[in-house]
């Protein structure tokens, strides 16, 4: 099922993984006696998933045109195109509550390939795409999400990531990667003592679209006081918000006790019965050069800034590009 083809160094090793049923996760497993490891799939192919695949160390999974340089943004490929991404996906007889989970000092890569959420054959989808391991806490983490597509992650208080208590990754990165149907896209809100706890550093998004999807799509929690530490910081650029929905009482980006926002170059559009967009509290929050509907609300308080919005008066089109969202890679 799979197969080195280059690096023969048990520090480092590449590896060509073969379509079909666990192969993945077999890939994985030998991959994690190396420092650090490359998995290469193959255009087209699918990749079921028995169940939840552990992660540990440095590992990247990558698609055999990504590596060949032959990149698109998902949100500009047609359905074909996407059909033809390396497809990671549950098996019909899946157990776990995820694709994926993540120990702590992994720093794990995901570029050029596709994940869902649910099998034609399966009663319901996979809860998460992601999860950090139960025991995540002696160390931190990292992430770094390129090019993907990720779809149909659609249960109840799912997450197509999820961190959770105790676990930390100290950067997640989100470039060029578009997220379609699922319930939540990020979400680190397990640190809920209010002891100045939190689940992520950094999370940076840039040159991504969330679409069709519900729930609150970046979900950050820090409560309480602890002056030894310093984040949560979230920034997001050039990136697109369209056709979500609320499943309760949310906000698009729901933003507890994020020590820095900063939003810039991007595009809010036809988000349903969300309470608002987000709530800013603090000087060093600030959404600028960006886009939203007439209805939509951002609340601020404290200092926050709000500067050159653009307001949207179309928000029946749903293909209108304003100009201010362009995703070359």
């Amino acid at each position: 099922a799979y197969k080195s083809v280059k690096g023969e160094s048990l520090m480092s090793q590449t590896i060509l993984v073969a379509p079909g049923k666990n192969a993945l996760a077999n890939a994985v497993h030998l991959a994690a006696d190396n420092e650090s490891s490359t998995l290469i799939l193959i255009d087209g192919a699918n990749y079921e998933v028995k169940n939840t695949i552990a992660i540990s160390g440095a590992l990247k999974v990558v698609s055999s045109s990504w590596m060949a340089g032959q990149r698109m943004h998902p949100a500009l490929m047609n359905e074909y195109e996407r059909f033809n991404m390396p497809n990671i996906l549950p098996a019909s007889n899946f157990q776990g509550d995820a694709l994926f989970s993540v120990a702590g000092m992994s720093d794990v890569e995901f570029s050029g390939v596709s994940m869902r959420g649910s099998h034609i054959d399966a009663r319901q989808s996979v809860r998460y795409g992601f999860i950090t391991d139960a025991d995540n806490s002696f160390g931190d983490y990292r992430f770094s999400l390129n090019g993907i597509v990720a779809r149909e992650f659609t249960q109840s208080n799912g997450a197509f990531f999820k961190g959770l208590a105790q676990s930390f990754a100290r950067t997640g990165k989100v470039n060029h990667s578009l997220f379609d149907n699922v319930t939540g896209a990020f979400v680190f809100d397990e640190e809920t003592d209010d002891e100045g706890r939190y689940n992520i550093e950094e999370l940076h998004i840039s040159n991504s679209r969330f679409q069709n999807s519900s729930g609150a799509l970046v979900h950050l929690y820090r409560g309480g006081m602890d002056e030894s530490t310093f984040g949560p910081f979230l920034f997001i650029d050039n990136s697109e918000f369209i056709n979500n929905s609320a499943t309760g009482a949310q906000e698009v980006l729901n933003l507890t006790g994020v020590q820095v926002v900063r939003i810039r170059n991007s595009h809010f559009q036809n988000n349903g019965n969300y309470i608002k967009l987000m709530n800013l509290k603090g000087a060093k929050k600030s959404i600028s050069q960006s886009t939203v509907d007439k209805q939509d609300r951002i609340t601020t308080e404290n200092n926050a800034v709000i500067r050159g919005l653009t307001i949207n008066n179309r928000k029946n089109n749903q293909t209108r590009r304003t100009g201010v969202v362009g995703f070359a890679m």
